[in-house]
């Protein structure tokens, strides 16, 4: 029996730690629910669930076979997971954006690392909640992805529960949504979305929305107009926008230290041919027949139909490197591609690796 499983066998309460009744007994209920999920073969995501009633938490999510996830993409999904982490939790310190009793946290970032990132905020003593309804149609489409975020939440499950049980008072509560969700998922986020009422009844006066990219040239803010198109551009940061119109101090940061420039980086030194400076970091954009993303000076695309990785720079496509096509790779593990669609990226990649 493994460490997540043995995890959830009934135990008595550990005497020497002194802890809300009330708040114990709701973990210790979650951990036999996940118990008995376990037994049956599934999950029930009961550690990503918030502590308190403030916000509505659904987080589960069910796929067809799920174990069938390829050991590689795990890996390289944990040390994903290891940079966005890092991110998150210096962005909060930097900006001294600490939990403060005042402040609610809206994370837009891939599913698969919301557990992950769950873990950073309750180290801070932020109650954190996941909200996720996709269709049957996405997680048949998207299976790959959805069987990444189970399999990082078996990994998470243990920590998240210990976490959770010295939780007494939490300093701050956060909702983590899905930065890739399809249309009928996004319009459902506008309807869990804490009220402007509701949030000034709760003493809240300052919003944290963090995001799925690295702000290089300053960050969005809503009162600037040449940040309105941001603003614009999806339901989350809409919300974001009339929390602040309604007199709410709102925060962006961009967290994905992977999309993070190098200090030691000089622009200026690359030649025109190398490097394109219409293309600055940006998130992973999902098209019908192709995935994309554009980097510090060029654009990656994976072609949908053949598996094929290459650049555009200047209007005219080259060849990857092969470190361009690893890195590349990567970031298209957060982009829903299919089991088929994987296995020719892993294609792609063992061919690099021959030439």
């Amino acid at each position: 029996m493994d460490n997540f499983e043995s995890r959830f066998q009934p135990t008595e309460p550990t005497p020497e730690i002194s802890m809300n009744v009330s708040s114990t007994q709701k973990i210790q209920k979650r951990m036999e629910t996940e118990r008995k999920a376990l037994a049956e073969g599934g999950l029930s995501f009961e550690a990503a669930k918030s502590n308190s009633d403030f916000l509505p938490d659904s987080p589960e999510v069910s796929v067809r076979n799920p174990e069938k996830i390829d050991d590689v993409i795990l890996e390289m999904g944990r040390k994903a997971d290891e940079v966005v982490m890092e991110g998150l939790r210096q962005e909060l310190e930097k900006h001294g954006l600490q939990p403060d009793g005042k402040t609610f946290y809206l994370i837009d970032f891939g599913l698969p690392h919301l557990p992950a990132l769950q873990s950073v905020l309750l180290d801070f003593g932020i109650d954190p909640s996941i909200y996720t309804t996709p269709s049957e149609e996405t997680l048949e489409n998207n299976a790959g992805h959805f069987r990444r975020y189970n399999a990082v939440y078996r990994e998470h499950a243990d920590e998240l529960f210990r976490k959770r049980e010295k939780l007494e008072q939490p300093k701050g509560h956060a909702l983590l949504v899905n930065s890739h969700a399809e249309a009928d998922e996004r319009a459902k986020f506008t309807t869990v979305f804490p009220s402007v009422d509701t949030l000034r009844q709760s003493g809240i006066s300052r919003i944290v929305l963090g995001k799925e990219i690295f702000y290089h040239n300053g960050v969005p803010d809503p009162k600037d107009q040449s940040w309105q198109s941001f603003f614009e551009a999806s339901e989350v940061n809409k919300y974001a926008k009339q929390l602040s119109d309604a007199g709410f101090e709102v925060s962006v940061i961009g967290f994905d230290y992977r999309y993070k420039e190098k200090q030691d980086e000089e622009v200026p030194t690359i030649s025109f041919g190398e490097f394109d400076p219409s293309y600055r970091p940006s998130p992973v954009e999902v098209y019908e027949s192709s995935v994309c993303q554009s980097l510090m000076g060029k654009r990656m695309v994976f072609d949908r139909s053949t598996g094929r990785i290459y650049k555009i720079i200047n209007g005219f496509e080259k060849p990857a490197t092969e470190s361009e096509v690893f890195e590349f790779s990567k970031n298209l593990l957060d982009a829903g591609l299919s089991d088929d669609e994987v296995e020719k990226m892993r294609e792609n990649l063992s061919q690099k690796e021959k030439e």
